[in-house]
């Protein structure tokens, strides 16, 4: 009729071509993500610790870039880190690897499954405990705890290093470890024994 004769049909080359189009859209959008990602891992530093020793999973790296916000948040705008609640955030960061080898442990090696009740109940606890363990804003801000300043670290491409005081071989580079626990170059210096000389002795003392 006149109307099949206007209305071109769908031909398998257009069909095709829009499978390719669409193909074409989907590997742009993986690229852009796994770009991201990597990006991610380069600039959190628990992720770029882990560079070369294990392959993380994109689960892993948005955790630990949740975990890196929450930790840069904790500044509450002022460029300084709380110490302490750095040191709880590393410390859940931790419990959180420990809990994703407890999930692949329990799915590989003992093939259970993901509605197995002991597994969930597992899983439902140490979740709610690594809940618990978050730091909370109020009370750190209560405490007169030590802080340095984070902000240097912002804009970096690579390791930071720090100069030293001393002349040294090799220039110190931050890492999250040495964030959680300060390299001896910036600890307070230790408090040293006072001579025994230079004591009153317990006599005097008693006498006074």
């Amino acid at each position: 009729s006149h109307v099949s004769r206007s209305v071109s049909p769908i031909t398998t080359s257009q069909i095709q071509a829009r499978k390719k189009r669409r193909g074409i859209i989907e590997k742009r959008r993986r690229d852009r993500i796994n770009s991201s990602l990597s990006e991610l891992r380069r600039l959190v530093p628990t992720a770029f610790e882990k560079q070369g020793s294990s392959k993380l999973e994109k689960a892993e790296i948005l955790q630990m870039t949740v975990d890196h916000l929450k930790m840069l948040h904790a500044t509450g705008g002022t460029g300084f880190l709380d110490a302490r609640a750095l040191a709880v955030d590393y410390r859940s960061i931790g419990f959180r690897e420990c809990l994703t080898e407890v999930v692949r442990y329990l799915g590989i090696l003992e093939g259970q499954n993901a509605a197995d009740p002991i597994r969930l109940r597992l899983l439902s606890h140490l979740n709610n405990y690594v809940a618990e363990m978050e730091p909370s804003p109020v009370a750190t801000s209560l405490l007169p705890i030590q802080t340095w300043p984070w902000s240097f670290l912002h804009g970096a491409a690579g390791p930071v290093q720090i100069p030293r005081r001393e002349a040294a071989p090799a220039p110190v580079v931050l890492t999250a470890s040495s964030l959680a626990y300060p390299s001896p170059a910036v600890r307070p210096a230790p408090l040293r024994r006072v001579p025994s000389d230079m004591l009153p002795s317990r006599r005097s003392f008693l006498a006074s």
